[in-house]
């Protein structure tokens, strides 16, 4: 989630601290629903290993806040069921908000990965309004807006 380096008095630091301040990475509530488009090349790795787990902690951590905490007393009356119904729901949404397409950080170039991208921001779109109307359902409340 970007570099903890800073540029402090001529300098450049390593400031962790001073460096989540700066992002405000736990501000969840504050993030929309992330989807994911990765590459899968080997020349990358990162991406292909470490994305999807990157990207679904902030949308479980979003969901977690916008809905759990935003309506605990809907929680409290879920049978043990339909608790664990959503929570396997919820821990499914990484996949949901993941597509891989050949090739690493030039899979932008050209007409091929530039269409598959495009299609899947379409997909993508439409998918996040599906995951809000559900999340909505379950509490039984008008979808929250990002």
């Amino acid at each position: 989630m970007g570099t903890n380096e800073r540029y402090e008095n001529g300098q450049f630091v390593v400031n962790i601290e001073k460096s989540l301040e700066d992002k405000n990475f736990f501000a969840f509530t504050e993030y929309p629903l992330v989807a994911n488009i990765s590459g899968d090349s080997k020349i990358a790795p990162y991406h292909p290993m470490v994305d999807k787990g990157t990207w679904g902690f902030l949308v479980t951590r979003k969901v977690y806040h916008d809905y759990f905490v935003k309506n605990e007393a809907r929680i409290s009356q879920a049978s043990n069921s339909e608790f664990n119904e959503f929570v396997q729901h919820v821990n499914n949404l990484p996949n949901r908000l993941l597509k891989t397409i050949p090739g690493n950080h030039f899979l932008l170039i050209g007409k091929h990965g530039a269409q598959k991208i495009a299609g899947y921001v379409e997909y993508f779109e439409n998918e996040v309004n599906v995951i809000k109307q559900e999340l909505a359902a379950f509490f039984g409340i008008k979808s929250l807006g990002d």
